[in-house]
């Protein structure tokens, strides 16, 4: 018969094994308090999508090697993402709607980004190392505060095309790529169509390579500040439909205009 010390030594044991073969770098997604968290799996690549049903109401489908599985939130008002040094991919969908901010910060892999949705205060977007592509495509995206999306090294791709609306200020910057072109063939582009409508400042900074093409088309702004870099860079605005109350330009060499 085994002595309550001995029985007490055996559950911790059990208990040590049962924590040691739990894979702490799996993707995993929790809520602490108002606040939904979300981390990428370290060892395999995966697809997360997230959704909404109502303010505060979000599902996250998880997609690895395992089949999907999908998990329910309620009461979230923060949204917050972090990559794997993996190729990640992640879909918001403009159902979305949550009182406060979303923060994305991508890892070291060639990520996939798609963000719509609605948020009452500010989303900010921070693209790792690799060869990372943050898109938005035919839906829509409502930031009641400030938009922010930062490039890292690699050869980073920027490409919007839907309504986007935004209370403050929005900027893009292409961060500091170790070599190739960021956003793809060096173009940046804001335009499809639709309408990009900044209640504040629209800042552009380019690579200090320089060597881009900044589209802009039907977007509004108080200010819009485009900064190039040390090569011939370009700011396209032929397409039209802009509307700014005062533009300053730095080391960009290039303005078309419609």
């Amino acid at each position: 018969m085994s002595t309550p010390k001995l029985f007490l030594s055996t559950v911790l044991s059990v208990l040590c094994l049962t924590v040691l073969a739990f894979d702490v770098s799996a993707g995993e997604v929790q809520q602490k308090g108002t606040h939904l968290k979300i981390q990428f799996d370290k060892d395999a690549s995966e697809e997360i999508s997230v959704a909404g049903t109502g303010l505060g109401e979000v599902s996250v489908t998880m997609w690895s090697e395992t089949p999907a599985t999908v998990s329910q939130f309620s009461n979230v008002r923060n949204i917050s993402v972090k990559g794997s040094p993996l190729e990640d991919s992640l879909y918001i969908d403009d159902t979305v709607e949550i009182a406060g901010n979303l923060t994305i910060k991508s890892g070291a892999g060639d990520d996939e980004i798609f963000v719509s949705g609605i948020y009452a205060k500010n989303v900010k977007v921070s693209l790792g190392d690799g060869d990372d592509s943050h898109y938005e495509d035919g839906n829509f995206l409502v930031v009641g505060g400030s938009y922010s999306v930062k490039g890292g090294e690699g050869e980073d791709y920027l490409d919007w095309d839907q309504h986007i609306t935004v209370g403050k200020s929005m900027s893009l910057h292409a961060g500091t790529p170790e070599a190739g072109s960021a956003f793809g063939e060096g173009e940046m582009s804001l335009g499809g169509g639709y309408t990009y409508t900044i209640g504040n400042k629209l800042s552009i900074t380019l690579t200090k390579r320089g060597g881009q093409i900044a589209e802009l088309e039907g977007v509004s702004a108080n200010l819009l500040s485009v900064r190039g870099g040390k090569g011939e860079d370009t700011l396209d605005l032929s397409e039209g439909g802009n509307s700014f109350g005062k533009t300053k330009f730095k080391k960009v060499e290039t303005i078309l205009t419609p």
